[in-house]
């Protein structure tokens, strides 16, 4: 498995220390399915998530690095990948961290 996607969905950008929400893109099936997180030097991090046709889907930030573009693939429970356009079977996700520094006068 090559450590980036030579065809992706482009998820968006998105805060590093919450839950993340992928508006518009609902689980297909009910049960465990596997987040497989791709990193340079063809290394896998996998996740199992549970989730529920319908419903959409959430990945926990601490998954991913902290800040930074990463691509991912989500294994269904029937073995399938997640098809997040027609074709396409892996996402690209980027994470930042944000700081509020407050002004004090």
């Amino acid at each position: 498995m090559s450590c980036c996607c030579t065809e992706y969905v482009d998820l968006g950008c998105f805060d590093y220390c919450e839950v993340i929400t992928l508006t518009g893109y609902l689980a297909a099936q009910t049960g465990v399915h596997t987040l497989e997180v791709l990193f340079p030097m063809d290394t896998v991090q996998a996740e199992n998530i549970t989730y529920t046709a319908t419903n959409t889907l959430t990945i926990p930030a601490a998954l991913l690095n902290e800040s930074g573009s990463q691509d991912i693939k989500l294994k269904q429970p029937d073995g399938t990948y997640y098809a997040w356009s027609s074709g396409v079977d892996c996402a690209r996700i980027t994470t930042q961290v944000h700081t509020s520094i407050g002004i004090v006068t």
